[in-house]
């Protein structure tokens, strides 16, 4: 008998040991002078023997061992049996071709970045001594990696094969193959093995500081931070890109107004998924900031790169001769007198609050009845450190779209307050969609309709006029002034503006329907022909049914 038999096609390279076993005695001289021979592919090859004289058995074996997937020829020469015999003993037989069993990653698979080696597991065993960068590839984007022979690892008893480390870029595509030349000779008549395709995650941004789209960001924040889902491809300052333009020359219809590039510096990348910079100089006071991610930070399967804006707080740069802040949409604009604020640092941060749906940070909730609506959104509006020494104007705009289907005579400023809102008053004026008031503490306002209160009569309380002295025409003095006055109760309101001779110079509101509540109008020291007055002091008149109050203001030209 013989071991493997005749035609055999599926022999393990696991068991390289051939054996014959005779029936009976041998040559052994003959054995041991070249009767013995084996051929693989058709060259004769070295070989070990021994001859078990008690069993009539002969072992042989090739001294490297068996090759997957190569023929072989195993002649045992006549003279071995005996003058009698007349021909060589010969039998041919072929090892197992190794296919894939799977590998990992397997095809399609997506992977996160960084150093890993991948790892194919065969069918049967390979040939140790091939197991290198000639018969294993592994390219990206067309272009073959580096794989060092010495790195490979190769584990018969899993039949696994560890190729060496790689680290693998986020957000690209990679190709690993295996070169028939590993399979054996005989794989040569076989389809090729079939390539494996896999990616790694492209990384995505996942937070921001300052947060996208956040209002009223001080000028004190030291970096701009982004945080992505994982490791990015491109970790220098060049993928990245900062630009701004000032809010000041932005109107509310102006979206389109251009970016200017601005340049950063300490550009870092903290870790693998981190990085941070800065604006060369500082933020700047009511500016508009655009970040770019550039597509190549993600990698080259990414569809885009990322873009998002924000906005910093506004600085009124001289509290003693005051200013009006607005912020970046123009819905809400305040103007503080001068001298209105002590201590700070003169910004003003006015952002949007989110009361919707009845949510206030702290897990608050609005305490409402059916009476009032909201219309638009709400503003937080802070001035740090600063104290509020003078009442400050507020005027809230909104937009049809704000207003639906609601009665725009109906609509109040209202202050939230913990989880409460408190109705603060407003003089609505529907020809400019706004409602314009006076406040002494900042806080969380918002317009709503309110359907609480009739609009008919009332008595009048705190007239006030700010600021005291203004100049129509412009210079270090405002151009107009703030009139506010509350109403205890609805009421039909007239404000005139008297010369100090007792002239009649503007009416400013005639028989206006107002809510209860702090009431606001603005005059801009022009008479009814719309000609400025002239320079001295002018009486202003707010009266409701019999009820009057008065306040004296200063024009100056």
């Amino acid at each position: 008998s013989r071991t493997p038999d005749d035609g055999d096609n599926d022999v393990s390279v696991r068991e390289p040991d051939l054996r014959v076993v005779f029936d009976n005695a041998i040559d052994e001289a003959a054995l041991a002078d070249g009767g013995v021979r084996l051929l693989r592919e058709g060259r004769e090859i070295p070989i070990t023997q021994s001859y078990d004289l008690g069993k009539r058995t002969l072992t042989f074996a090739p001294t490297e061992g068996l090759r997957a997937g190569t023929a072989y020829r195993a002649i045992i020469s006549a003279a071995v049996a005996g003058p009698r015999a007349t021909a060589d003993f010969r039998w041919e037989f072929t090892t197992q071709v190794p296919g894939i069993a799977f590998t990992n990653p397997a095809d399609g698979d997506v992977i996160p970045a960084g150093l890993r080696r991948l790892e194919v597991v065969f069918t049967s065993p390979v040939d140790a001594n091939l197991v290198d960068s000639r018969n294993f590839s592994v390219t990206r984007a067309g272009q073959q990696l580096a794989l060092a022979d010495e790195e490979f690892l190769y584990d018969i008893d899993s039949l696994t094969v560890s190729l060496p480390p790689i680290d693998f870029e986020p957000g690209a595509l990679y190709e690993a193959r295996v070169r028939p030349s590993l399979l054996g000779s005989l794989a040569a008549d076989r389809p090729p093995p079939r390539p494996w395709r896999f990616t790694t995650e492209t990384p995505a941004v996942v937070g921001t500081e300052p947060e996208a789209g956040a209002e009223g960001v001080a000028l004190s924040t030291a970096t701009i931070q982004i945080r992505f889902s994982g490791r990015i491809a491109s970790r220098d300052a060049t993928g990245f890109q900062l630009a701004s333009r000032s809010l000041a020359k932005v109107g509310r219809n102006a979206g389109d107004a251009p970016f200017a590039k601005v340049l950063i510096t300490g550009f870092g990348a903290v870790n693998d998924s981190l990085v941070n910079f800065a604006p060369v100089g500082g933020f700047r006071p009511f500016t508009e900031y655009r970040v770019s991610v550039e597509r190549k930070v993600l990698g080259e399967l990414a569809d885009a790169g990322s873009t998002w804006v924000f906005s910093t707080a506004a600085r009124i740069a001289d509290t003693g001769r005051g200013e009006t802040v607005s912020n970046s949409a123009g819905t809400l604009a305040l103007f503080f007198p001068p001298n209105s604020l002590q201590g700070g640092n003169g910004e003003v941060a006015i952002r949007v609050a989110d009361i919707s749906g009845g949510s206030l940070t702290g897990g608050k909730a609005i305490a409402q009845d059916g009476s009032v609506t909201l219309v638009g959104q709400a503003y937080e509006i802070d001035v740090g450190e600063a104290i509020l020494r003078k009442p400050v104007s507020l005027t809230l705009s909104y937009t049809e779209t704000d207003l639906g289907g609601r009665n725009p005579t109906r609509l109040g400023v209202f202050t939230v307050e913990g989880s409460v809102i408190r109705r603060v008053g407003g003089t609505a004026d529907p020809s400019t969609r706004s409602v314009r008031t006076t406040v002494e503490e900042l806080g969380i306002f918002a317009l709503f309709e309110d359907l609480s209160i009739g609009l008919g009569s009332a008595a009048i309380q705190d007239v006030d006029c700010q600021p005291r002295a203004f100049a129509p025409m412009g210079g270090t003095l405002s151009s107009e002034t703030d009139i506010s006055f509350d109403l205890t109760a609805p009421a039909d309101v007239t404000v005139r503006v008297y010369n100090a001779s007792g002239r009649l110079e503007r009416v400013i509101a005639r028989d206006t329907p107002m809510a209860p509540g702090r009431n606001s109008l603005a005059w801009d020291g022009r008479d009814e022909d719309e000609d400025i007055v002239s320079s001295g002091l002018y009486i202003v008149v707010v009266s409701a049914g019999d009820k009057r109050a008065e306040k004296v203001v200063a024009v100056v030209r």
